[in-house]
C-alpha cells in the first residue's frame, strides 16, 4: 500500500510517532545493537515476542468514529490532512493475505481479545467498522514481587472522517501516560506535535504506579475515563516539529525541551524511492552518530517494486583518532518473494551475529534461528497460527555451545466480535 504525502513517515502505533528511533533493522529482526549480545536484545525486545500473539494483523484505511470522538472532532480545529490513519502494519503477512478478512460473509470485525493458557485477557485489538485499528491493550506477566505481576500498556487514537489522526494515547501502568495532538502549518509544510505527559515519581520506578488502567478495555473507556479528562485539561507541550520536502519525506525534525528551547535537531536524507539513506539524531553536534541505508536495485521483473534495505552502517565518534568512524554494520538477505532470510551482524569490525528467518507458503514467520558469535548462545523461535492467521503457539529454545538451557513455550486463543 503506498502512503502519500506526509503521512507516509507519521505512521503512528504503541509509541506513538517514532520517527526519532530511524530503526535501522528491517523486520522480521531481533532489535538491539551494539556488543551485549542476544541477551540484551531479549530484554528490549521480550515485549515484542509477547505481543505477537496479537500484532500479527495487516488492515485497510478509513474510518467511522464512535459517537464521542465525533463530538470532540467537532471541537478540535488542530486536524493534519497528513496525518492519514494507518492500521497497526503487519511487516511478515502481505497485504494479499490480509487475516483480517475472516469469512467474506460475516459483519466486520469489532474486538479481537486475545487469552493465554489460564484464560486471562493478555490482549485486545479494537477497529471501527472500515477496519482501522483504533485501540490496542496488551498485558505481560513480570514476576510475582512486582505490584499487580502485570505490566499493561494501551494506546488508543481519535481518527475524523477524513482518516486523520486527531490525538493519540499511551499508557504504561510502570511508566506513566503521554497523550498527543497535533496541528499541521501549511505555510512552513511542517507539523508541530503536542504532548501532556503523566508520570509517577521516581520512588514508584518499578511499582507499577499505574496499575488501574488495566480496566480500560476500549476506546471509549479512555475517552470516559476520570483520570484521562483531568489530565486533558492540561496545557500541552510542544515537543517536536517536523519539516518536510515537496514528496511528503521528513527531513528536520527539530526536538524541543519544555520551554520550547531548541535541544537538538534530527536531519534526514533518502533517494529516489522516498527510501531513508541517512539520519542524524543530533546534527548540532559534531560527534552525534551517523546512520547511512543502501538498497538494492528495483526489481528487473517489476519496476514499480522498491529495492530491499541490503546494508545498515552506524558510525561513532572516535576521541583517540578525533574521527567518525563505522560501529555497527548490519547485511540483510531476502528470497524472491522480498522477506528477509538472513541479517548478520558486525560490531567494531567483528563479527557479532546472525539471524536466519524462514516463512509459511503464506509469508507468515515460521522460524528464527539466532546464533551469538561471541558468547556461543543459539535461539531457536518457532510461530505455530490458527486458521485466521493469528499466533496461536510461540516456542524459544535457548542454547549455549549446543547445550539446552531454557525452553518457553506460550499459547493463546481468540474470540473475535463483530459488529
Amino acid at each position: 500500500m503506498k502512503r502519500k504525502g506526509l503521512g507516509r513517515y507519521l505512521t503512528l502505533s504503541k509509541s506513538l510517532l517514532k520517527l526519532e528511533s530511524l530503526d535501522p533493522i528491517p523486520s522480521p529482526s531481533p532489535k538491539g545493537e551494539g556488543r551485549k549480545g542476544y541477551e540484551h536484545e531479549n530484554r528490549k525486545m521480550f515485549l515484542k515476542y509477547l505481543f505477537l500473539f496479537i500484532a500479527f494483523l495487516s488492515l485497510s484505511t478509513c474510518s467511522t468514529l464512535p459517537n464521542k470522538v465525533r463530538e470532540k472532532r467537532k471541537e478540535d480545529k488542530t486536524t493534519c490532512k497528513y496525518l492519514k490513519a494507518t492500521d497497526t502494519l503487519d511487516i511478515i503477512i502481505s497485504e494479499e493475505n490480509n487475516p483480517i478478512n475472516l469469512e467474506p460473509n460475516k459483519h466486520p470485525l469489532h474486538f479481537l481479545i486475545e487469552y493465554n493458557d489460564s484464560n486471562d485477557i493478555v490482549g485486545i485489538r479494537e477497529y471501527d467498522s472500515n477496519s482501522v485499528e483504533i485501540f490496542s491493550y496488551a498485558k505481560q506477566y513480570v514476576r510475582d514481587n512486582l505490584p499487580g505481576k502485570y505490566i499493561t500498556i494501551i494506546s488508543g487514537k481519535l481518527i475524523n472522517r477524513d482518516r486523520e489522526i486527531i490525538k493519540s494515547y499511551y499508557f504504561h501502568s510502570n511508566i506513566g501516560f503521554t497523550f498527543t495532538s497535533y496541528k499541521i502549518d501549511s505555510i512552513s509544510n511542517s507539523l508541530k506535535e503536542y504532548e501532556i505527559l503523566e508520570e509517577g515519581p521516581l520512588t514508584s520506578v518499578n511499582k507499577n504506579p499505574f496499575q488501574q488502567i488495566k480496566e480500560i478495555h476500549s476506546l471509549n473507556d479512555i475517552l470516559n475515563n476520570e483520570i484521562v479528562i483531568k489530565i486533558e485539561k492540561k496545557t500541552p507541550t510542544l515537543k517536536n516539529e517536523y519539516f518536510f520536502d515537496k514528496r511528503g519525506n521528513s527531513i528536520r525534525i527539530i526536538h524541543h525541551q519544555t520551554r520550547k528551547e531548541s535541544e537538538s535537531i534530527s536531519v534526514m536524507k533518502y533517494n529516489s524511492d522516498d527510501q531513508l539513506t541517512y539520519s542524524n539524531k543530533n546534527s548540532l553536534d559534531s560527534t552525534s552518530s551517523e546512520l547511512f541505508y543502501t538498497y538494492s536495485n528495483k526489481s528487473v521483473f517489476d519496476d514499480s517494486k522498491k529495492g530491499n534495505r541490503i546494508q545498515f552502517v552506524r558510525t561513532y565518534y572516535n576521541w583517540e583518532l578525533m574521527q567518525k568512524q563505522p560501529i555497527d554494520i548490519y547485511h540483510y538477505e531476502y528470497n524472491d518473494k522480498n522477506l528477509m532470510t538472513c541479517l548478520i551482524k558486525y560490531y567494531d569490525g567483528r563479527l557479532q551475529s546472525k539471524t536466519n528467518y524462514s516463512y509459511y507458503s503464506n509469508g507468515r514467520l515460521k522460524q528464527e534461528d539466532f546464533s551469538d558469535k561471541t558468547t556461543g548462545q543459539e535461539v531457536t523461535i518457532q510461530y505455530t497460527y490458527n486458521e485466521y492467521n493469528h499466533l496461536e503457539k510461540y516456542l524459544k529454545i535457548t542454547s549455549y555451545d549446543g547445550t539446552e538451557k531454557e525452553k518457553i513455550v506460550f499459547t493463546s486463543r481468540y474470540k473475535y466480535i463483530f459488529y
